[in-house]
């Protein structure tokens, strides 16, 4: 004789019909979105950090089912598969300022001051000022230390290039 049921057991029932959903929904995006599988581990590790969507837990879950929802992998709009590509390729931060990073590093590369605008020497240069691999696994603390020394060195060099002959507030030396 079953007893009545236990308020825990219906919150694990509901909470595992949940995750369940989910993963179909991520899947169902996946294949709307025509990912191989190469891309589509890709865009998990630079979204949730995993491999794969079973590791994922609610909040990666969330994320993921909110990018591919933006990418037209979900709901009515039509799939833009080049966008998750271009997800996995830059590996969006988790900060949020992984766009004002490479805004101000192609800026600062047009300008002549980096010599190398690609997103790759970007990562370089973070990972050698924070021991962070790359823009997309900063903290936002970290991304804003970031975006700080880039903003110093833009501003030191923009004031190396003094007219010659001229002190630092553009008066006649000497």
């Amino acid at each position: 004789m079953a007893g009545p049921p236990h308020p825990d057991t219906d919150a694990a029932d509901a909470h595992r019909a949940r995750r369940r959903a989910d993963l179909a929904r991520i899947h169902v995006a996946k294949a709307r979105l025509g990912l191989d599988d190469a891309t589509y581990r890709e865009v998990l590790r630079g979204l949730a950090g995993v491999d794969s969507a079973a590791d994922l837990d609610a909040h990666g879950r969330a994320r993921v089912l909110a990018a591919m929802r933006e990418w037209g992998g979900l709901g009515r709009r039509a799939p833009d598969p080049a966008a998750a590509r271009r997800t996995a390729a830059q590996g969006p931060s988790r900060s949020g300022h992984a766009g004002k990073l490479r805004a101000l590093w192609r800026r600062m590369h047009r300008a002549g001051i980096v010599h190398d605008g690609s997103p790759e020497a970007l990562d370089h240069f973070i990972a050698h000022r924070t021991g962070v691999p790359g823009v997309g696994r900063l903290t936002g603390a970290q991304a804003a230390r970031v975006i700080a020394a880039l903003k110093a060195w833009e501003k030191r060099a923009r004031q190396g290039r003094r007219e010659p002959g001229k002190g630092r507030r553009g008066k006649a030396a000497g």
